[in-house]
């Protein structure tokens, strides 16, 4: 893939990609716990 004349390898998206999954999942369970111990979810 070239994007601004830089080549990137699905390869490499790909494990970019599954870095920053990696680093989200701490925050993402976090956020999950404390929405799911609210009382209220969505209030309109």
């Amino acid at each position: 893939m070239d994007q601004y004349g830089t080549h990137f390898s699905i390869r490499l998206i790909t494990d970019a990609q599954g870095r920053v999954s990696s680093m989200l999942t701490p925050l993402y369970q976090v956020l999950h716990h404390h929405i799911k111990q609210s009382a209220v979810i969505h209030d309109r």
